[in-house]
């Protein structure tokens, strides 16, 4: 959780702006700032488990990805420092993500290697900016062990999706770790054919503290359509069936969603980045935010508009992060 001085801050966020520039009640309106602004050394690191991969573009470039390693770049750029568990294969590719992450400042020390099983590959096809993906089957993201290192820190947040624990290996590694864990947990769903397993999902939600799930996942996890009439009572039971404490429901174009038991449903408008080139990375985007708003004690209201804001960014790029600081500097 943030020190006095985080906060403080936090305490007196004001409004989002349209650029989505945060603004402070003590002062002048429009002065600008960032995220990064929020960080103090007592924050303690929140800890990403997950597939670090590479997502193989149409027009061959070879980029960096998985949902898990997305949000720890992004959680680096905001001056979050987490702590990153995955693995890679002793290969060229390997060797090559581990090398970005160290030079963006990510402690690759939670990064192991697989001898037997080459880095994660993923083939993505964009329809209209839309990405669909081929993932490959038995690598390295399927092998990830649980770190001796690794802190079991009661205000630490713990991170993770849903795609990684495909394999009965890393799925191990994950359930040993949520049985030690004293922090809050936040799970980010990534439905993936043919990998969609209802026990196993079911396993991961149940008794979580925050759930982040785009409306199709929420559709295929609850068995019905959601309707805005009923939503909240869509919402709510399916919180309360799970044991979920808090609720984060994307919508794309019809905005997002947080509900908890005391507050109900709040909504904000999608912001959508112009000109708008793919979204890949954009949940990703919106659920770095939210881990950050959370860790700091935000509104929610406000973490959504910030978390809305950053994923319609994102959406302005090709790919799912950016090597350039200046990108996150005004989120």
């Amino acid at each position: 959780m943030p020190g006095n001085e985080g906060c403080e801050l936090a305490r007196l966020w004001y409004s989002v702006t349209d650029l989505g520039i945060l603004a402070f009640g003590n002062l002048p309106m429009g002065i600008g700032v960032p995220l990064n602004s929020f960080m103090t050394s007592s924050n303690k690191p929140i800890v990403i488990f997950g597939e670090a991969l590479y997502d193989c573009f149409p027009d061959g470039r070879k980029v960096p990805g998985g949902a898990p390693f997305n949000v720890a770049w992004n959680l680096q750029a905001f001056g979050a420092s987490p702590f990153f568990v995955s693995a890679v294969g002793q290969d060229a590719m390997g060797a090559e993500l581990k090398e970005m992450a160290l030079n963006w400042g990510l402690a690759v020390h939670g990064i192991q290697h697989t001898p037997e099983h080459a880095t994660s590959t993923v083939q993505v096809e964009l329809d209209e900016g839309a990405p669909s993906y081929t993932i490959v089957e038995n690598t390295a993201m399927d092998q990830i062990k649980v770190p001796a290192i690794l802190s079991y820190d009661s205000d630490s947040i713990l991170y993770h999706g849903s795609l990684a624990v495909r394999s009965d290996a890393s799925m191990e590694s994950l359930r040993s770790i949520r049985e030690q864990w004293k922090g809050p947990v936040f799970v980010d769903v990534n439905i993936r054919k043919p990998w969609f397993d209802a026990q196993r999902f079911a396993a991961l939600l149940t008794g979580v503290h925050y759930l982040k799930v785009n409306d199709e996942e929420f559709e295929q996890l609850s068995g019905e359509r959601l309707s805005k009439e009923r939503m909240e009572a869509q919402v709510a039971a399916f919180a309360k069936r799970f044991e979920i404490r808090t609720l984060i429901l994307t919508c794309g174009k019809e905005g997002a969603y947080w509900y908890e038991d005391r507050l109900g449903l709040i909504g904000v408008p999608a912001h959508l980045g112009e000109p708008m080139v793919d979204t890949v990375g954009a949940g990703d985007a919106f659920a770095s935010v939210c881990l950050l708003g959370i860790q700091l004690e935000l509104r929610p209201q406000d973490i959504l508009k910030r978390a809305s804001a950053f994923a319609g960014k994102v959406c302005t790029i090709r790919g799912a992060t950016s090597s350039d600081q200046a990108f996150y500097d005004l989120v």
